[in-house]
């Protein structure tokens, strides 16, 4: 009895194209994504106040992010409903994000897209740019690292933000690996699909407001100023807007040196690490040399420019107003004009520096 074979003949091609899909398949199986929430803050742009928080990712496997999708859930009260339809709402790629790498040029992820899925849930979306081939690193690690930040307005910052990811079995593993083409290119899913990423676990314990506001001084530190004319505050700032508390009780007018404090904490009781200022006051002729007191300023009131006489070397000029900003500063070693005409018309202070030795003279600009 004969027994009939038949062979079949697969294309070297087709077998090129399964034993890459199949390793590419072998390489993200098994892995486990978390997401997290990190960098939450309540900031305000002067006029409204928002929540910012960064979405986080990582990976027991490392591979090349594909297409995703994730969805927020939040207080109405806080924000309101229907956050993207209202323009509440948005999210962004902020540079050393994943959302936002670029090879040759090139986006990897485009096609950003937010939704309001019901009244208190949003959708955000994301495509494919590049093929696998130009995504030239795994950017999913086991090390967390930014996929987008999220920005929600408040309608009323005093409610309870409660920013969580849903969780719902429906929600759940919305993630691929990157397509192809493995080659290199932009993206073919349909040719050269990945692979859907299971066993997602959300963590949205980070999402709270925990982050202090940091302060930055305006101005100098320390600050000058010349006694008589009065403490002059000078500022400061806080990165999400927090108010800043100024503690200047300890200032007095005399000659000597003083410490301002400054202190913030924001909305939710975050306190920022407290900032000082040195501020000294010194007197209007203060010399360790008594040759500084030949030197002269003409004319004097001025209306444009003015000299400064009895200079035989290197020389500092600095000019502040009446409460101590440095307004003009120059370098003369003889006597040449300094002109002024920036200047508003007022009273102003001269300080000239030679060596460790200085003077101060007043000045009046017409």
């Amino acid at each position: 009895m004969n027994t009939y074979r038949k062979t079949i003949y697969i294309p070297m091609k087709r077998i090129l194209f399964l034993t890459l899909i199949l390793l590419g398949y072998a390489n993200v199986m098994g892995q486990d994504l978390t997401f997290t929430f990190a960098n939450a803050q309540i900031t305000n742009d002067g006029i409204d106040d928002y929540y910012d928080v960064d979405v986080m990712i990582q990976s027991t496997v490392d591979f090349k992010l594909g297409s995703g999708q994730l969805y927020l859930t939040y207080n109405t009260a806080a924000f309101g409903s229907n956050v993207s339809t209202s323009n509440n709402f948005d999210y962004s790629q902020p540079v050393g994000s994943i959302l936002a790498e670029e090879y040759g040029g090139f986006k990897a992820y485009k096609d950003f897209i937010k939704n309001d899925n019901t009244t208190s849930r949003v959708s955000l979306g994301f495509q494919q740019g590049l093929g696998s081939g130009s995504i030239t690193v795994n950017n999913v690690t086991s090390t967390p690292k930014v996929l987008l930040h999220t920005r929600m307005k408040f309608i009323d910052v005093n409610e309870d933000p409660m920013i969580a990811f849903e969780t719902g079995t429906v929600y759940l593993d919305q993630f691929y690996s990157a397509c192809g083409p493995v080659a290199g290119g932009l993206s073919d899913c349909s040719g050269e699909p990945g692979t859907q990423l299971l066993n997602d676990t959300f963590d949205s314990s980070n999402s709270p407001d925990t982050t202090a506001p940091v302060i930055t001084l305006t101005g100098d530190n320390p600050q000058e100023i010349i006694i008589g004319s009065g403490y002059a505050e000078l500022g400061a700032t806080t990165d999400d807007g927090a108010q800043v508390t100024i503690d200047s009780s300890g200032f007095t007018d005399a000659v000597g040196s003083y410490t301002i404090t400054y202190n913030a904490t924001d909305i939710v009781g975050n306190v920022a690490t407290e900032i000082t200022r040195t501020v000294n006051v010194v007197a209007v002729l203060s010399t360790e040399d008594r040759e500084l007191e030949k030197i002269t300023l003409t004319p004097n009131p001025t209306n444009s420019d003015f000299q400064i006489l009895g200079v035989s070397e290197e020389t500092e000029v600095i000019i502040y107003t009446i409460n101590g900003h440095q307004v003009k500063q120059v370098v003369i070693d003889d006597s040449k004009s300094i002109a002024i005409p920036e200047l508003a018309s007022g009273v102003y202070f001269v300080k000239i520096t030679s060596g460790n030795s200085y003077k101060t003279i007043k000045m009046v600009k017409n």
